[in-house]
């Protein structure tokens, strides 16, 4: 094994590289925004990343995405309001919500709207991975049997 080999399983090795995501992100700090889809389009996933709740909606058909990673308060709306608007046009995938103003009711609103999971910024960007890649895997588990 090499060394770079060794820093590629040390930085990616949990992630399942077998499991392709399409992803809708929502982020308007820019930075965030494209590192994140840098990072998950690096581990193979098809991300849509969006600024704003209004340009998530507008975009080509969201049934298609299995995963939502969405910041908590967007210029135009907050993320438990989109991901209401989005369940209700049909949309059923797992979303994930990202923060940097966490209370423990934001956490208990935000599990009642759905999301898997709350990621509290700074937060670190593989853990994401994983975690979207784990929940991914597992429904995939589950639709087998």
């Amino acid at each position: 094994m090499t060394p770079s080999d060794t820093l590629a399983n040390m930085l990616f090795g949990a992630c399942d590289w077998t499991t392709k995501v399409n992803i809708i992100l929502v982020e308007d700090d820019p930075a965030v925004r494209h590192s994140l889809e840098m990072l998950l389009v690096m581990n193979g996933h098809e991300v849509r990343a969006h600024e704003s709740g209004t340009n998530a909606l507008q975009a080509p058909p969201i049934d298609q995405s299995a995963c939502l990673i969405i910041d908590y308060i967007l210029p135009d709306t907050d993320g438990l309001t989109l991901l209401g608007m989005l369940r209700s046009k049909g949309w059923t995938g797992a979303a994930f919500l990202i923060t940097g103003h966490y209370d423990h009711a934001l956490e208990e609103r935000a599990l009642e709207a759905g999301f898997k999971k709350r990621f509290e910024k700074p937060f670190h960007y593989l853990e994401i991975v994983h975690e979207v890649e784990k929940l991914m895997s597992q429904q995939a588990q589950v639709k087998r049997i």
